[in-house]
């Protein structure tokens, strides 16, 4: 009797083992979907920079033009990135409340 106790014990541990890992995973795969957000906006204001020094430190105006086009495509990114950020959280959101089944890999 002791053996099937036992064992259902270390079953019982396993499957918290597994709660956890897949509990961490998640945490993980939130954790890079906000690295991934800060790496969107990093190229953002990268690209926002780069626009405004070309249109206030060189007098050329095919550079100015340069400028003009760098700062819509910044803003695009930015915004692109925010969007795909929040997508991808409602996702692991969803994940979270509704786990897959076995059955369902």
């Amino acid at each position: 009797m002791r053996i099937e106790e036992q064992k259902k014990a270390d079953r019982s541990e396993g499957e918290e083992h597994i709660v956890l890992r897949d509990h961490l995973a998640a945490h993980r795969t939130d954790l890079a979907n906000d690295r991934t957000l800060l790496a969107y906006i990093r190229t953002a204001l990268t690209f926002a920079v780069v626009g405004l020094t070309f249109i206030r430190f060189f007098g050329n105006p095919i550079m100015e033009i340069i400028g003009w086009v760098f700062i819509p495509v910044g803003i695009y990114i930015f915004v692109k990135g925010l969007l795909r950020f929040r997508q991808i959280r409602n996702a692991i959101r969803e994940e979270e409340k509704n786990p897959p089944r076995i059955s369902d890999l």
